[in-house]
């Protein structure tokens, strides 16, 4: 039930409330400390994240979205970012949404040093034995063997 919510695998969508949720999860998983609903140079971002494991890792600046993004949505959210930026220089600052982007905002958020990632994505980047298990189960043994215990 917990990998179900954090990789949105049960429902396939997300609320308002709990794409962040399954997002901090998803990070506290893998070695992260995160906060939630941070107030940061008169503006609200969604989560902040740590590195526990790396004291040289770059913070990392979330806003998280249900929507689809559009360049209007989108300059709603870069206003912070461009904050952040510049009193943090050198963090990474992601959107992340769970439905995804329009052409136009992957195209601005790349130049403006914007990662745009869909949840899928973000999910993807931690998944580090997914290539590996499929080879292996691609294997005919080997599958009959998983098969039969």
């Amino acid at each position: 039930m917990a990998t179900e919510a954090i990789s949105g695998e049960k429902t396939g969508t997300f609320t308002a409330e709990s794409l962040p949720v399954a997002i901090g999860s998803l990070l506290e998983m893998n070695n992260y400390r995160v906060t939630h609903d941070v107030h940061l140079h008169g503006a609200q971002i969604d989560l902040v994240a740590e590195s526990k494991g790396d004291p040289f890792a770059p913070k990392l600046y979330i806003e998280a979205t249900i929507e689809y993004v559009s360049t209007a949505k989108f300059g709603k959210d870069v206003t912070k970012f461009i904050l952040i930026q510049r009193q943090s220089p050198g963090s990474v600052c992601l959107c992340v949404s769970s439905t995804g982007f329009t052409a136009d905002v992957n195209e601005r958020a790349a130049a403006s040093g914007v990662t745009t990632l869909t949840y899928q994505q973000l999910f993807q980047r931690f998944e580090k034995f997914g290539e590996y298990a499929e080879h292996i189960l691609a294997d005919k043994p080997i599958g009959q063997l998983v098969a039969t215990y």
